[in-house]
């Protein structure tokens, strides 16, 4: 009976142990936002991600050149662009940034300059320019670009604990 005891004992301790090893793995790779088309979201990361109000978290969606998408925290923000279905034309560029909230719409003002790949896909945002967002009622962001174009992202994941 105690062997019975002690072998349902280790199976339940290893089984523990691989959920938090699996569970820190995950953390790690979402973590990496190296290639933000590398990472991968599941219907239920959206969801946890649709309850919340906060702008900050992974967002995706269209623009003119193709598709895009974004990383935002509250002191950065990951822009990455993919211009063909394939995947072979990407850039990805990552800066520093501010919110101004008043007067409405309440904007992100970049830091940095945010730019990456080249004409044919590329994009090139200037230190200083300002992005007026919004969110919507159905959850989603609707961004402005500097002036360049107006998106609706959906939010695809929040940010990883820390």
């Amino acid at each position: 009976m105690s062997s019975s005891v002690f072998s349902n004992a280790r199976v339940t301790i290893a089984s523990a142990s691989l959920s938090v090893l699996f569970a820190i793995l995950g953390a790690c790779v979402r973590s990496d936002d190296s290639d933000l088309w590398s990472l991968r979201f599941d219907d239920a990361d959206a969801r946890r991600a649709s309850l919340g109000t906060d702008v900050t978290g992974y967002w995706e969606g269209d623009v003119a050149m193709g598709a895009i998408r974004m990383r935002l925290d509250a002191k950065a923000l990951t822009l990455a662009l993919r211009c063909d279905r394939n995947g072979r034309k990407l850039a990805q560029a990552r800066a520093n940034v501010s919110f101004v909230l008043t007067p409405p719409p309440s904007r992100i003002v970049l830091a940095d300059a945010l730019a990456a790949g080249d004409s044919d896909c590329g994009f090139r945002f200037d230190r200083g320019s300002e992005f007026a967002y919004t969110m919507t009622f159905g959850g989603q962001l609707e961004i402005g670009f500097a002036g360049t174009s107006v998106s609706r992202l959906r939010k695809v994941a929040a940010l990883p604990d820390h």
